[in-house]
């Protein structure tokens, strides 16, 4: 199966953001992150974009989106309506094979963390977080609704460390968390915001 790729890291609009972004009300996906040379890079999306509807299909969750752009055969054209500083714009976006190294086979794990999607830290990425220098990790980029990791983690959160392991990149990543059993609780260091935190992720 190939999955479509459209290159960006969302979150849910709540009441406060959408109080902070001008929105009517609080419906869309806000755009968090856009990987450098994504589609949605190239397409023009942005930081801060809130994403209200894909080929004409109402966007009013971040999974909707991901299923929405995963769905779609790479090389396809879609069409992105979207509110920027208080605006509705309309893009185009081709939609791209997922590059391999981006994102963590969840097939090949079978913890808690399989639900989850990262992809290493570029240059863009450091740049448009704000992320310190010496921050080394992975980046959340998705995270499947409704699995125990929702609660804990959101887009935009960088994993430092897994059960006290500290993690260089992706690589570093798979290797660790495929170690652990299907039962195990985990305890993530995660920057989030400008600051950090410990989290844990129970399986259900």
């Amino acid at each position: 199966v190939v999955r479509g790729w459209l290159g960006v890291s969302v979150q849910p609009i709540t009441h406060e953001l959408a109080q902070q972004f001008h929105l009517d009300k609080d419906y869309g996906t806000l755009v968090a992150d856009v990987v450098e040379g994504s589609p949605a890079a190239k397409a023009g999306i942005m930081r801060g974009d809130v994403i209200i509807a894909f080929d004409g299909q109402d966007v009013g969750e971040p999974y909707t989106l991901r299923n929405m752009s995963a769905g779609t055969v790479p090389g396809t054209e879609a069409e992105l309506k979207l509110i920027r500083n208080r605006e509705t714009l309309v893009l185009s976006v081709t939609i791209e094979e997922i590059p391999s190294d981006t994102q963590v086979k969840a097939s090949t794990v079978t913890n808690a963390l399989s639900a989850v999607s990262v992809q290493d830290l570029t240059p863009d990425i450091f740049r448009q977080l704000g992320l310190p220098d010496k921050i080394r990790g992975v980046v959340v980029t998705g995270i499947k609704p409704g699995s125990p990791a929702e609660r804990a983690l959101m887009p935009g959160d960088i994993l430092l460390e897994v059960n006290r392991r500290a993690i260089s990149g992706i690589s570093d990543y798979e290797a660790t968390i495929a170690k652990l059993a299907p039962e195990t609780d985990i305890l993530l260091l995660v920057f989030r915001r400008g600051s950090t935190i410990f989290v844990t992720i129970s399986p259900d």
